[in-house]
């Protein structure tokens, strides 16, 4: 009796996480995430590189920072409002880079 409780037990236990696995990464959330994360690094780098660039991707991060706040996800709309300010001393030619890359890794840590 106790074994046929197990079988029933291990195997309820394994399509419960097949079933939170498969609607967690099924998902678009964990991909855009990731996609957003990658554009991210792109604007940056494409901002940094060559300053007229720069509003671009400031408008593309502010989005971002919108969605966020529409989200009520504020240690993400925190990150990315940093960011912005960054991008924004970039094109006054007031800026440290490493700082900027500091906070690209705040934003994907919690956004």
């Amino acid at each position: 009796m106790s074994v046929l409780v197990m079988y029933f037990f291990k195997r309820k236990r394994f399509f419960y996480l097949l079933t939170i696995y498969l609607s967690f990464f099924s998902s678009g959330l964990v991909f855009a995430g990731l996609e957003n994360n990658h554009e991210i690094n792109l604007l940056v780098d494409r901002c940094l590189l060559d300053l007229s660039d720069c509003k671009e991707s400031l408008v593309r991060i502010h989005s971002y920072q919108v969605e966020a706040e529409n989200d009520k996800d504020f240690p993400c709309q925190t990150r990315l409002l940093g960011l912005e300010a960054n991008l924004l001393m970039a094109m006054n030619n007031n800026l440290k880079k490493k700082k900027t890359y500091n906070i690209v890794k705040a934003v994907k840590k919690y956004c």
